[in-house]
C-alpha cells in the first residue's frame, strides 16, 4: 500500500498546459481551460490507495472562455453535466474611477 507522502505533489494533466482547475465533485473528472482560452475536460481514475490516473484531455463543446483571468471564470454541475460561465466581455477598461467617502453617513 502507497502511503500518501509518496504520491507526487505535481502531476503533468496536459502537456499543452492549461489553468482555471476545477474538479467535478464526485472527483471523477478535472476540468481546466487551455492556453487558449477552449474549456477540457480529464476523466479521473482514482485506486484503491487514493492515487488518481489521469485519461487524456478533451476538449469540450462549450464557447471559449479565454485566458489571462483572475480566478476561475465558471464552474461544473455537481454530476459535471453542466458548464456555467459568465459570457465573455469585451467592454473598453474604465477610465474612471469615482471614490465616496464617508459612505456610512449616507446610511442613517
Amino acid at each position: 500500500m502507497r502511503n500518501v507522502f509518496d504520491v507526487p505533489r505535481r502531476m503533468v494533466i496536459s502537456a499543452e498546459g492549461g489553468a482555471q482547475p476545477v474538479w467535478r465533485r464526485d472527483g471523477a473528472e478535472l476540468f481546466f481551460v487551455d492556453l487558449e482560452g477552449r474549456p477540457s475536460s480529464v476523466p479521473v481514475n482514482w485506486s484503491a490507495a487514493g492515487v488518481p490516473t489521469f485519461g487524456l484531455p478533451v476538449e469540450l463543446d462549450v464557447p471559449s472562455i479565454g485566458v489571462g483571468h483572475w480566478g476561475t471564470q465558471y464552474d461544473v454541475a455537481p454530476d459535471g453535466a453542466s458548464f456555467y460561465f459568465m459570457p465573455r466581455n469585451d467592454d473598453p477598461s474604465p477610465n474612471e474611477l469615482h471614490v465616496v467617502l464617508g459612505w456610512h453617513a449616507l446610511l442613517d
